[in-house]
């Protein structure tokens, strides 16, 4: 029997394309034309299976099991939408993985562009993915939230077209210096009721998302902390056992703490 490549997705398009038997390890397809794009115009993965040729999908046993297939446009403007880590030390810049839309394998053109759209630093990309790829750590980067956008065509176009994303931002990463402890600097509201639970904003430098950051309450416990920014964090106060003031500090590894403020 005749056997196919099976391209399909989950909007009823499928191709089959006549596979050429080779081993019982391989087979080989041309890849179909696919034009399908999502609400936002973007080509994407599809499932491959190989089956008997002429049938309809779904509709034989003799189907291969599924894997995913993925298209891109070739030079087309990535569209970055999120980043791991997202924090990194400026002494040890992190490799990134990049996620989002629209990137292709341009070779040497693929790249990830730190900072300054005009190219302050950028590293060298490798291809995942039409959703993915991962960045090469920079040698360095300075203190702060720094934008991360990429480029399928050697710095031509950065990141998206803007008409078509007008209010696009670039994910943050964030860098600050892990051989010291955050500073806090300020907090708000600076009471709370001791049965805890009131959630206070903690402004200070040096701030990180990192998985362990934590406001430390003296003597009265430590409360995971949300990043908000560079600049400022939340945490709930925990329950208090009597009224009177405690010591707040920050960590960013539970190990050392900030100096406090009360």
């Amino acid at each position: 029997m005749p056997i196919a490549c099976h391209f399909h997705n989950d909007n009823r398009w499928h191709r089959e394309v006549a596979a050429t038997f080779v081993s019982s390890h391989l087979v080989k397809c041309s890849t179909p034309s696919y034009t399908e794009t999502d609400s936002d115009g973007w080509h994407g993965d599809v499932a491959l299976s190989v089956g008997p040729m002429g049938q309809q999908h779904g509709t034989w046993h003799e189907e291969s099991n599924e894997v995913l297939f993925g298209y891109y446009i070739l030079g087309g403007r990535p569209l970055p939408l999120s980043l791991s880590p997202a924090a990194g030390d400026f002494g040890h810049p992190p490799a990134l993985s990049l996620e989002g839309q629209g990137f292709s394998p341009t070779g040497d053109d693929l790249a990830c562009i730190y900072g300054d759209p005009s190219g302050d630093t950028t590293t060298a990309a490798s291809f995942i993915s039409a959703h993915e790829v991962h960045c090469a750590a920079p040698h360095t980067l300075p203190l702060g939230a720094i934008e991360v956008s990429a480029t399928t065509d050697g710095g031509v176009h950065i990141g998206p077209d803007p008409g078509m994303h007008p209010n696009y931002k670039p994910p943050q990463l964030v860098v600050y210096d892990a051989s010291k402890p955050p500073e806090v600097t300020g907090v708000s509201p600076t009471w709370a009721p001791i049965n805890g639970g009131t959630e206070v904003v903690v402004r200070g430098t040096n701030l990180a998302p990192t998985h362990r950051l934590a406001c430390v309450f003296e003597r009265n416990g430590v409360a995971a902390a949300t990043f908000l920014n560079e600049t400022a964090v939340s945490c709930p106060t925990p329950l208090n056992a009597r009224v009177g003031a405690t010591l707040l500090s920050l960590t960013l590894d539970r190990a050392t703490l900030s100096p406090g403020e009360r």
